[in-house]
């Protein structure tokens, strides 16, 4: 099986910002999570976004444990692209389009590296979350034929970043 990247910046990083993480919360915010703000308990800080999030910040660029107040530097412009796996090898070439949400599972305390991926029960032509937008090539992966497929993605309507705009 493929290892786990989370969503890691693909291509340039087009801004960062510093965010605070609740050491309280005891949930680590792994390095590539996809990060939101705390809407209920953790008002003012960030942590690993939950599936389905209504707002996403970006994803962490660094780690920081469960347990200690710390910051994070965060990829967060809107037209950031993420390299990502998809959770179940069901992709191809078709679903460029499609969007849908990624599956937060807890990443690694020892790699302290995110387990976030693609979720492909979720993708359609109506959801939120990522979009898919290419399938990238390398030599020791093909797009095709493999568990955890890599998937290149961008954030949609759901960036607490983006402003909605109407022709």
């Amino acid at each position: 099986m493929a290892s786990n990247i989370g969503f890691k910046p693909w291509g340039p990083v087009l801004s960062t910002q510093t965010y605070r993480v609740n050491g309280n919360d005891n949930a680590p915010v792994c390095k590539w999570d996809v990060v939101g703000m705390g809407i209920i308990t953790n008002i003012g800080y960030i942590t690993a976004a939950t599936a389905g999030a209504s707002t996403i910040l970006g994803c962490s660029l660094t780690f920081v444990s469960g347990a200690v107040t710390g910051t994070t530097l965060v990829a967060n412009d809107p037209d950031q692209t993420f390299e990502c796996r998809d959770d179940d090898g069901s992709s191809k070439l078709t679903d460029i389009g499609l969007t849908g949400d990624h599956l937060a599972t807890t990443g690694s305390v020892v790699t302290r590296l995110s387990a976030h991926k693609f979720d492909m029960d979720t993708a359609s032509i109506t959801a939120g979350g990522f979009h898919i937008i290419e399938y990238p090539d390398s030599p020791d992966e093909p797009a095709i034929d493999i568990i955890d497929k890599r998937l290149i993605v961008a954030s949609t309507t759901e960036h607490a970043r983006r402003v909605a705009t109407s022709l």
